[in-house]
């Protein structure tokens, strides 16, 4: 994706998403973000910078359980 600056005349700029893009619960996008067309992002997910068309964005963190340590008091 080519980088180019685009003028907003504003302070503070969010993000922008393109068409048919979907975003699941508890996902992140940081300022400045630019997001095409046709894109899917999983639940939990932090994301900065560009992303081009028709993209699938997933994390690949599990979750990792153990047991809890007795005290021993």
């Amino acid at each position: 994706m080519e980088r180019k600056e685009i003028k907003t005349a504003i302070e503070k700029f969010g993000a922008l998403v393109g068409d048919r893009t979907g975003i699941g619960c508890n996902s992140v996008l940081q300022l400045g973000t630019i997001i095409e067309k046709d894109c899917v992002f999983y639940s939990n997910i932090n994301f900065g910078g560009g992303l081009p068309a028709n993209r699938l964005v997933k994390s690949k963190n599990g979750l990792i359980v153990v047991p809890r340590e007795e005290d021993s008091d």
